[in-house]
């Protein structure tokens, strides 16, 4: 079997050390994967290297019965030891980190807003039909004005290309946008005083707050405003609007989708208020 040439410099010492090191970086990274202290990896490595240089400098120092390198066949034994000890080691690190290593949960159900509450189980009579009574107005009431607002609004913003490029048309979008805000604002003040007259009551305070409303209301307004603006005929008044437009319709989608997640709050929690009772 041929033999494994000698590398000029990398004397059996040296070649050992290095093998023993590299296990040792290895190991080392592996307890910490394990939880170990800094102070101890530290302590532990440090000795670790300080033993592996003594014996590298002993293995290096030439005797007075042999001061010649070491023999190419040793050579190839540490190298080959140190290969092994290395996919040992990185396999098992493999195998330990796959083991212990964090993972990600499963999705949990959906979030129903307000749904961080004390169990309706704990609350008097006299609170559960309370509670009873504002879901009861949030779904008779409310929800139903909001979701006529929305596709009322969605009804003139299909229509509003047709009606900007001629006096009439713009007085009457403008009318329109002008009076839908005025109702969409009393809607909004009519939760937010059912939100505020029921503050002892986390789940209801929580679902009844109104994230996107102010943007929605603001953005009509915006969108009538710069129609008034309009004193001509021009067909560039459709493009110079259409932005306006489509923060409106972003503003609405949010809005309907807000109304989508309190109409089944509301009917999660009256049917179990209704249990309770």
């Amino acid at each position: 079997m041929a033999e494994i040439p000698f590398v000029s410099g990398f004397s059996e010492g040296t070649g050992f050390a290095v093998a023993e090191v590299s296990v040792v970086v290895i190991v080392v990274a592996i307890a910490a994967a394990f939880g170990m202290s800094k102070d101890e990896l530290i302590e532990s490595m440090g000795r670790k290297l300080a033993h592996l240089i003594r014996r590298s400098k002993l293995a290096e120092t030439p005797s007075s019965e042999q001061a010649s390198p070491a023999p190419p066949r040793r050579l190839g034994f540490l190298i080959a030891r140190f290969t092994v000890w290395v996919l040992i080691t990185g396999v098992t690190g493999f195998l330990a980190w796959n083991y212990f290593r964090p993972t990600k949960s499963l999705p949990g159900p959906p979030i129903v807003a307000g749904s961080t509450a004390a169990p309706d189980e704990h609350l008097s009579a006299q609170d559960i039909a309370a509670k009873i009574s504002i879901w009861d107005s949030v779904l008779g009431s409310n929800i139903p004005l909001f979701s006529d607002l929305l596709g009322a609004l969605n009804q003139t913003m299909i229509r509003w290309p047709g009606l900007i490029h001629d006096p009439g048309g713009r007085k009457q979008l403008h009318s329109e946008l002008f009076e839908w805000r005025n109702r969409f604002i009393a809607a909004m003040e009519a939760l937010d005083s059912l939100h505020d007259e029921y503050q002892n009551y986390p789940d209801v305070n929580a679902a009844l707050l109104q994230p996107h409303a102010q943007s929605l209301q603001f953005a009509v307004q915006k969108f009538y405003e710069e129609i008034a603006n309009i004193n001509n005929d021009d067909p560039s008044n459709e493009i110079l609007l259409r932005p306006l437009a489509g923060a409106i319709s972003r503003d609405a989608d949010a809005e309907r989708a807000w109304v989508n997640t309190l109409n089944a709050t509301a009917n999660i929690k009256r049917a179990h208020l209704g249990q309770v009772k």
